[in-house]
């Protein structure tokens, strides 16, 4: 089982990979630039919290998608 800084820097790394990627599928979704902006550092935080659930070596950009997508859906309600 890798230490929690181990899991810190995968999670750093999965993020920065795939950041620019998350903010272009939430953009699709949310067309105004500062709500996108702010589903996405919604979404960064439930990543950050939800990391354990995560399965290393699947497909992090469609774990990270689904949750964003989550993310949209709740800012739609509010």
């Amino acid at each position: 089982m890798p230490d929690a800084e181990t899991r810190v820097d995968e999670f750093v790394r999965l993020l920065a990979q795939n950041q620019r990627r998350l903010f272009v599928y939430v953009h699709t979704l949310v067309p105004n630039h500062a709500d996108a902006e702010e589903v996405l550092q919604n979404t960064s935080l439930v990543l950050w919290r939800e990391f354990g659930t995560f399965e290393p070596g699947t497909n992090f950009a469609a774990w990270a998608c689904r949750v964003a997508l989550n993310q949209v859906l709740a800012w739609r309600k509010r």
